[in-house]
């Protein structure tokens, strides 16, 4: 397989984030908004996308500032400023968290500037693939955190944005933007995340939103998820999500042969 890329792009890793050559060519596809099945080609239906600040989100601070702002305090106190506070794949294992920790500013007015970027939708900051669960968390109360990247955005769309960063197809794209430290073991940098394709909620029709909020409530936010290889092996809870998106968008697709290629691709597998 060959591919040409353009010398001005700085995303070079979305060429062969995978080991196997059709997962990447759906990933490629998927930026453009093309839906690419292995066993079917390019269906018709296009998915209509943009990026985070289109969406007037903003990505909040790195580990780098809230260290230096804040000191850390777990379990939870009465604290102003709260916290979800590194990733334990034992505990996490639904969209919807809760705050786990506090924060005791060093210096006040750094630590209000920053307690100003808080969000309910975070995004996992690094991720181990073979372990982790959830790669995008909603929360009922705004938050930071140390390795999560919060993003502030309008409530309805965290929601919408969480049950999407979590489907088959909002991994693929997060992954498109993943930075390889070792195997398995990845980076999220801010600036990719910011020009990261993504859903386009405003496009939605007025239905399919409260369809999908309406499930994210209901059933969604409470699915328990399995580590991504093994979810991808036995998508359960997967599957419920990718159906959401697929009525929501009006796809009339099965992405078994996605799941099947997925769940033995040795980057997530780490082997």
């Amino acid at each position: 397989e060959a591919y040409s890329a353009k010398l001005t792009e700085g995303n070079f890793g979305v060429y062969n984030i995978f080991s196997q050559m059709e997962l990447n060519r759906a990933l490629l596809l998927l930026r453009r908004g093309l839906i690419y099945l292995p066993d079917e080609g390019i269906v018709a239906k296009k998915i209509p996308l943009t990026t985070l600040p289109n969406l007037g989100a903003e990505i909040g601070p790195d580990r780098r500032q809230i260290h230096s702002a804040f000191t850390v305090n777990k379990p939870i106190t009465r604290s102003l400023y709260k916290a979800f506070w590194g990733y334990d794949s034992s505990a996490i294992k639904t969209i919807s968290q809760k705050p786990n920790a506090s924060l005791e500013p060093k210096n006040a007015e750094q630590a209000r500037n920053l307690w100003k970027k808080r969000g309910r939708l975070l995004i996992v900051e690094r991720g181990r693939l073979n372990t982790y669960t959830a790669l995008a968390i909603y929360l009922d109360e705004e938050v930071l955190s140390n390795v999560w990247w919060p993003i502030k955005v309008d409530d309805e769309v965290a929601k919408i944005l969480a049950v999407w960063l979590n489907s088959t197809f909002g991994i693929l794209l997060l992954l498109s933007i993943a930075e390889v430290t070792q195997g398995p073991w990845i980076d999220f940098k801010k600036e990719l995340l910011s020009e990261m394709p993504i859903l386009n909620v405003n496009m939605l029709k007025s239905k399919d939103r409260e369809y999908l909020l309406n499930l994210f409530d209901k059933k969604i936010r409470n699915l328990e998820i399995k580590p991504l290889p093994e979810e991808f092996a036995d998508p359960d809870a997967r599957r419920v999500i990718d159906e959401a998106i697929s009525e929501a968008l009006d796809l009339k697709i099965k992405l078994d042969s996605l799941y099947n290629l997925l769940s033995n691709e040795p980057m997530l597998k780490g082997r």
